[in-house]
């Protein structure tokens, strides 16, 4: 296992982009305690060159994850991830969280060590995540983001502009969307959701990038450091 991760490792860490480890069911179906899923992402991650986004998928997108990090119990799997991010926070860039739950995302977020982003992957409640609580934020790493490009690009250019409030009513108003495209079941998307986003925005400042896997639509956004909008950024 350790060996398949490490080819797929390579392959994108040539190719340029940044590495995301995503969640794996071959990893589920074997482990079985915390320490073997420690073991396994321990040893990656001391191996890696570059920081890396960890990706914690939930049940609700995929049945065959369930216990991921070793527990049935959010609360306990949530300490586990936490503990590794802590113990390699030098090699985390960052972890995406699908979770579908903005009350723990931000609990999550508000515990992560400094400098390790949460990219969102609530495709329910993103503006409210996005548009953070005035201490912490999180940044976009979203399958809506395939389907709401041209409203999500005006979005994230006023906040590179400082507009905070009509950014969020823009999101706002694809939350709808969202809860169509990603209500269950949720392995499969609704027709309609463009699979390549082709669109990028104009802001000088701004640091939005859009990237294309076949039937895997991500986008990310990260704010600008100065933007007053996006504290800790």
């Amino acid at each position: 296992m350790l060996d398949a991760y490490r080819e797929q490792i390579a392959v994108v860490s040539e190719a340029g982009p940044k590495v995301i480890i995503m969640a794996s069911r071959a990893l589920a179906k074997v482990a079985a305690s915390p320490e073997d899923y420690l073991q396994v992402y321990s040893t990656l991650l001391s191996e890696v060159d570059q920081p890396v986004i960890l990706h914690w998928l939930g049940t609700m997108f995929d049945p065959a994850l369930a216990g991921y990090w070793g527990s049935d119990d959010v609360a306990e799997s949530t300490e586990t991830f936490l503990g590794l991010i802590r113990d390699h926070a030098d090699k985390v860039d960052g972890v995406k969280v699908s979770l579908l739950d903005a009350s723990h995302e931000v609990a999550l977020r508000a515990a992560l060590p400094e400098g390790v982003r949460l990219y969102t992957g609530d495709d329910f409640n993103y503006p409210e995540l996005i548009d953070g609580d005035g201490a912490h934020h999180s940044d976009a790493l979203l399958g809506i983001f395939a389907a709401i490009y041209p409203a999500a690009s005006v979005a994230l250019q006023k906040y590179d502009a400082g507009d905070a409030a009509d950014a969020r009513a823009i999101l706002d108003s694809t939350r709808e969307l969202g809860k169509h495209i990603f209500s269950a079941p949720r392995s499969t998307t609704r027709p309609g959701s463009p699979s390549c986003p082709g669109s990028t925005a104009n802001s000088p400042d701004s640091k939005w990038s859009a990237g294309c896997i076949p039937g895997a639509p991500w986008s990310t956004w990260h704010a600008p450091s100065n933007s007053p909008t996006r504290p800790g950024s």
